[in-house]
C-alpha cells in the first residue's frame, strides 16, 4: 500500500485525523449514548484556490444545531491526540509547500 503524498499537483491537502467522535446524549447504565448522526471530526486542509497555508479544522458534521459536544474522558482523549495529528501534519504540508513553490 502506498501512501498518498501530502499535496496533490496543485497544492490541495485533506486529510482526516482519528475517527469522527459521537456526540452523548446521555448516560445510561450500559454507558455513554450517542447521536449516531451528531460528531465531531478533525481534518488537515490545504485549498489552493484560496492560497491559504493548511488548516486544522474541527467540524460539526451532520448536525448544525450543535454548538456544543459532551464528550467523555476517553472521547477527550482521542480528540486531543488527533488535534496533535492535525498540527503536525499542517506543518509537514507547509513544509511540502515551501520546498516545491517557496510559499
Amino acid at each position: 500500500m502506498t501512501t498518498p503524498p501530502l499535496i496533490d499537483q496543485h497544492g490541495n491537502h485533506r486529510q482526516q485525523h482519528g475517527a469522527p467522535i459521537h456526540h452523548v446524549i446521555r448516560f445510561t447504565t450500559r454507558g455513554p449514548e450517542r447521536h449516531p448522526h451528531a460528531y465531531l471530526q478533525c481534518v488537515t486542509v490545504r485549498d489552493c484556490r484560496k492560497g491559504e497555508l493548511p488548516l486544522v479544522e474541527i467540524k460539526h458534521a451532520n448536525h448544525p444545531a450543535y454548538f456544543f459536544t459532551d464528550l467523555t474522558p476517553d472521547d477527550a482523549d482521542q480528540l486531543g491526540d488527533a488535534l496533535k495529528q492535525a498540527a503536525q501534519r499542517a506543518r509537514e504540508v507547509t513544509d511540502a509547500l515551501q520546498a516545491r513553490w517557496g510559499l
